[in-house]
């Protein structure tokens, strides 16, 4: 695994010096040409170190038709090129790459890469970064999506980034994340894989996440 990590995180940080505008997409989320790159990078990484992956769930390029098709009871990718593109258009940093394997083997990979920062967690290292906030700690974290909500209050932050969020919380910055109106599958599924293995507390709108992931959900992740 070690050298697909190193690969990995090559691949991504190649991808990524110079940035480069696309679009902005129909959900008003912006489209740089760094994403679709990323993506196709990884993928054909993935291909390479783990050919038995032939079913891939990715934000860019997306068809609901084709992820009801899924099997997950089979080997699949699921992959966030760059979470949070506003962010690294504007080179403020808070933005990653999230990507969740699973393989015949039962064996599960799952990857927060935040490039600004160089820190890339997986299975295999995530307690190093894992510490529990302190008892008064009040802060919680919110989705974009929460913006129309009475949320008020010098307690809750916004960092336009799933991967940046879930780091936070990791290193115990916050004491929770709500994510309102429908998290899609690239923006929660890495980040509470790495939550379930930490022990929170976790509130999901579909209990079969993980075995059966919906293309949405709702989620409260807390602390205990």
């Amino acid at each position: 695994m070690k050298d697909f990590y190193t690969q990995f995180k090559k691949t991504v940080d190649k991808s990524l010096k110079k940035v480069s505008y696309q679009k902005i997409k129909k959900d008003a989320s912006m489209l740089t040409k760094n994403d679709l790159i990323v993506q196709k990078r990884i993928i054909l990484l993935i291909k390479k170190f783990f050919p038995e992956i032939r079913q891939f769930i990715c934000e860019e390029k997306f068809n609901i038709k084709n992820f009801k098709k899924i099997n997950f009871k089979e080997p699949f990718a699921i992959i966030d090129p760059i979470d949070g593109s506003e962010n690294f258009f504007a080179e403020n940093g808070m933005f990653g790459t999230l990507v969740s394997i699973n393989l015949k083997s039962s064996k599960k990979v799952d990857i927060i890469y935040l490039p600004f920062k160089k820190v890339l967690i997986t299975r295999e290292n995530l307690f190093m970064f894992v510490k529990k906030p302190k008892k008064h700690n009040n802060i919680s974290m919110l989705s974009t999506k929460c913006l129309n909500n009475n949320f008020k209050g010098s307690r809750y932050r916004m960092y336009g980034s799933s991967a940046f969020s879930f780091y936070k919380f990791i290193k115990g910055e916050a004491n929770e994340f709500i994510y309102c109106k429908g998290a899609k599958i690239w923006d929660y599924f890495t980040g509470l894989r790495f939550a379930k293995l930490i022990g929170c507390e976790l509130q999901v709108s579909h209990k079969n996440w993980m075995t059966q992931p919906k293309y949405k959900i709702n989620f409260r992740l807390k602390w205990k």
